[in-house]
């Protein structure tokens, strides 16, 4: 009985602690505690907003889009955002929130 009890607190302090730290489809832009409000925020996006291809640990592709960094799946790409960025962007924002809900659930 008591490593069943010492079993569920841990799996309840597990559950609470991913809970916590989860929110879906939101992107991690908040500006608290930054010392210089004029640096550009990271949006660590999860895809590409050209290609719509997941972006990997090993692409350090990014570009700075009015005060906001992203990343990118190629050089390629960056130089095709640069083109249109608001016409990416808009197709890209759905998709990402889409695919940070799905992370979530799967």
């Amino acid at each position: 009985m008591k490593n069943f009890l010492i079993a569920f607190v841990f799996f309840a302090g597990a559950v609470t602690f991913m809970n916590i730290n989860s929110a879906p489809a939101q992107y991690d832009t908040e500006e608290k505690g930054r010392e210089d409000a004029d640096a550009p925020v990271e949006v660590k996006n999860k895809l590409c907003p050209v290609t719509l291809a997941k972006i990997t640990t090993g692409d350090k592709f990014t570009y700075t889009y009015e005060g906001k960094t992203y990343r990118f799946s190629s050089r390629e790409a960056i130089e095709e955002f640069k083109k249109d960025p608001k016409k990416y962007l808009e197709v890209w924002e759905k998709k990402e929130n889409s695919y940070k809900i799905n992370i979530l659930y799967d």
